[in-house]
């Protein structure tokens, strides 16, 4: 029979395991691998958010342009650049082609909007701003995340009548939308054309 000793001595021998050098070791490399891990998937998700912030901003902008555009297509009279003066501003006025090589335009226009009430969008500051009571009161149109260095409106075949040209605006607009930091550059241009059939 084995004492106990040898028992204890039989039970070490064969024995596998690790010791505590070894599981400190590997938990320190487990924790390392954690640590970057849940960085980086920290990182995504904030990318993620931005990128969804921004989508929205560039969303909101289109969804603009376009409301702008079929206020247009619906209107009449459009006279380029806004200036307050109602007698003036209520007659139409083209803004086109090229003086000394510069392109005319104007950062606001005016036009008389489908329920009859003159309709006016601006350029103020770095943002747009829309007044449906012919100037009277104006409203932000674009988001705050939004800002624009740059709108021109060309207006063509407004002034005459009964010219074989139908009444066309061409907007452009450049700037940057989104936060700090995530700050993206656009361009836009469209062209609306008066939906009242206005050739002879």
């Amino acid at each position: 029979m084995m004492n106990l000793r040898q028992k204890r001595t039989c039970y070490r021998e064969g024995a596998r395991g690790f010791t505590l050098i070894e599981v400190m070791i590997s938990l320190s490399v487990f924790t390392l691998i954690l640590v970057v891990g849940l960085g980086s998937i920290s990182a995504i998700l904030n990318m993620n958010r931005r990128a969804q912030a921004l989508k929205l901003v560039l969303n909101n902008l289109n969804f603009g342009v376009e409301k702008m555009s079929r206020d247009m297509r619906a209107g009449s009279t459009y006279h380029c650049g806004y200036t307050g003066v109602p007698a003036t501003d209520n007659l139409p006025l083209d803004c086109n082609g090229f003086v000394l090589g510069n392109a005319q335009g104007a950062s606001s226009i005016v036009f008389r909007g489908k329920n009859g009430q003159r309709v006016v969008y601006r350029l103020q500051g770095t943002s747009l701003q829309v007044s449906s009571n012919g100037g009277a009161t104006f409203q932000p149109f674009t988001s705050s995340l939004v800002r624009l260095d740059y709108v021109r409106f060309y207006v063509t075949g407004s002034q005459t009548l009964n010219n074989t040209q139908q009444p066309r605006v061409t907007i452009v607009l450049a700037g940057t939308a989104g936060g700090a930091g995530a700050e993206t550059p656009f361009h836009i241009q469209t062209m609306v054309t008066q939906r009242l059939l206005d050739v002879p």
